[in-house]
């Protein structure tokens, strides 16, 4: 498979989201930052959109993340979508019983109880989106509660899925951390990721190299000048000509955390992101 797309929030890049209404507060595992989609009682949308990916019409895309439902007020609520061409391909919806539904094609398929409000829960879907022999599971923290069968997924005309919409409307109150997009190309792990923890590691000490010049005026300790949790534009590191190479050092993961894929991003003057690299 490949890793089309993940995030946890720690720095919302101007090219990774497309957010509306939605704000930061932190991360699931008392650290870093979550998505804060409160939209209140009354009225209003939270939505989040992931940057633009491709996945060719009768491909598979595999779908993961974290959800925390504090409070619920009204039945029922999109959550999740994939989008092709702005149009909902199919939807994960929830209620206040916290049951879940699919909804794509010919298929409208419940769960039974499976989200506890004030808990996380890891949300993953797939979906094989061919015509005739088209599917849709869902896992709750690693837990199959619907499998379809077979028959065609998609709502839409469209069939080529372009990107992932998280959705919170009119009484939903709720977090959101850790997503990750697949899709079913390469043969090898074409399936769930399981419970993803996206995690930001920043530099820690100079490396060998030091070619940049900082906004101090110096080469000597250029890490301090991006190692903020926080995107800060007032401080940078900059690179004069080519060839010129800056490193740093960086943390070890905690024993048990295993990468299975790794992003390395910089921003430009104005904070938004100039480059990013993703391995997987």
């Amino acid at each position: 498979m490949a890793l089309l797309f993940f995030d946890g929030f720690e720095n919302q890049l101007t090219s990774r989201w497309s957010i509306s209404g939605a704000g930061t507060t932190t991360g699931r595992f008392g650290g870093g930052k979550a998505l804060d989609m409160d939209t209140g009682t009354v009225s209003g949308t939270d939505i989040a959109d992931t940057a633009p990916f491709s996945i060719a019409a009768g491909g598979t895309i595999i779908v993961g993340h974290a959800v925390y439902v504090r409070s619920i007020t009204r039945n029922p609520q999109r959550i999740l979508a994939c989008l092709g061409s702005g149009s909902v391909m199919w939807e994960l919806q929830a209620n206040a019983n916290g049951v879940l539904r699919f909804v794509g094609g010919q298929f409208n398929v419940v769960t039974g109880a499976v989200l506890t409000q004030d808990t996380w829960h890891y949300v993953e879907v797939k979906v094989q989106m061919t015509e005739v022999n088209g599917f849709a599971q869902v896992r709750v923290d690693g837990v199959e509660v619907i499998n379809t069968g077979l028959g065609d997924p998609i709502t839409t005309a469209e069939r080529e899925a372009t990107q992932i919409r998280l959705q919170s409307t009119q009484g939903w109150d709720d977090f959101r951390d850790d997503v990750y997009v697949c899709d079913g190309l390469g043969g090898i792990n074409d399936d769930f990721l399981g419970d993803v923890y996206v995690k930001q590691v920043l530099p820690s000490g100079q490396g060998n190299h030091a070619d940049g010049i900082g906004s101090d005026g110096n080469s000597i300790d250029n890490y301090l000048l991006v190692d903020e949790a926080t995107a800060d534009t007032d401080d940078w590191v900059a690179l004069a000509q080519n060839g010129d190479m800056e490193s740093y050092t960086i943390p070890a993961l905690d024993t048990g955390e295993v990468p299975i894929g790794v992003r390395i991003a910089s921003l430009n003057g104005f904070g938004d992101q100039s480059q990013e690299i993703t391995h997987f």
